[in-house]
């Protein structure tokens, strides 16, 4: 494996577990089980599937949706899946004109 290859799958690893980080400590039981999920799939160096999981959590207001979301679309980013990164994206959006409305 070359060394670029190595250093990006370590930037989408810390990328995902800086979101991972951001709902850790919780008591809703949805998303203890996504974080348990989550480490499964990391384990197995599956990082589009960890990302997939973190993607569907839901956080309380928009600025901790902002700064959680934005953790997995910098992971999307780096991994080169720009339709899930856009979708990210566009969910943000939605979430801040929510707030506006």
């Amino acid at each position: 494996m070359n060394s670029s290859l190595i250093d990006s799958y370590n930037e989408t690893e810390n990328f995902l577990n800086n979101a991972k980080k951001m709902i850790e400590i919780t008591s809703n039981m949805s998303i203890k089980k996504s974080i348990i999920e989550y480490e499964e799939y990391i384990t197995h160096n599956e990082l589009e599937l960890a990302a997939n999981v973190l993607e569907k959590v839901e956080l309380y207001t928009y600025e901790e949706n902002k700064k959680y979301l934005i953790q997995i679309i910098n992971a999307y980013f780096n991994m080169e899946l720009y339709t899930e990164t856009k979708t990210l994206i566009d969910r943000l959006e939605e979430l801040k004109n929510d707030v506006r409305a």
